[in-house]
């Protein structure tokens, strides 16, 4: 069994280790004893990961009992590290940015989060999030629609008064090619607006 330790003091076995139930389960103990209970979680898989993680640089996302844990103020940087498994400059880079963030949507939403469920609080916190991203993301596309139509309605009267000069000039090479370019450019906008 070989044993990685980072640059960064992560650790990482360099192969699966092969362990009976009794021994899984004293190794997950360990963990839930060394770090905070609630932030061990356990994924079975039955297929075989190929990729080490030691092998790549990668951010864990931050669960709810994590950011719940960043509101205990009581608790030091050093604390949080220990209890988390997390470095202290992401605890300190993350109380920087989150907690104000919440704090402030809290009074703005009256949100008691002293007495009532911090974690539910937090999901609420993060659903609000995911909304705000979804209509940001609904805002710009329709942005976008509308541009699309005001420049296909450009372009629509381009072309009428194109074949109206076409009637009057029929003889000139230049019109049909002008007429050619402005129908391919309707033809990309109508595609453009089919995938909105």
């Amino acid at each position: 069994m070989k044993i990685y330790i980072g640059d960064k003091g992560n650790v990482d076995f360099d192969a699966p280790i092969q362990v009976t139930e009794e021994q899984a389960q004293k190794i997950i103990n360990f963990f839930k004893e060394l770090y905070r209970e609630d932030i061990v979680e356990i994924d079975t898989s039955s297929e075989f990961r190929s990729d080490r993680l030691g092998d790549k640089l990668f951010q864990r996302r931050w669960s709810t009992e994590e950011y719940a844990a960043l509101l205990e103020l009581d608790k030091d940087t050093d604390e949080l590290t220990e209890g988390l498994g997390r470095t202290w400059m992401s605890i300190d880079i993350k109380r920087g940015e989150w907690i104000p963030k919440f704090l402030s949507w809290a009074r703005v939403n009256n949100k008691n989060f002293i007495e009532g469920n911090i974690k539910e609080i937090i999901k609420e916190y993060f659903s609000y999030l995911e909304e705000q991203k979804r209509l940001r993301k609904e805002e710009k596309r329709n942005l976008k629609k509308k541009r699309l139509e005001s420049e296909r309605k450009r372009l629509e009267k381009k072309l009428k008064s194109q074949f109206l000069l076409k009637k009057l000039h029929s003889y000139d090479k230049n019109i049909d090619r002008a007429i050619e370019n402005t129908q391919r450019e309707l033809e990309e906008i109508n595609r453009k607006l089919a995938g909105i």
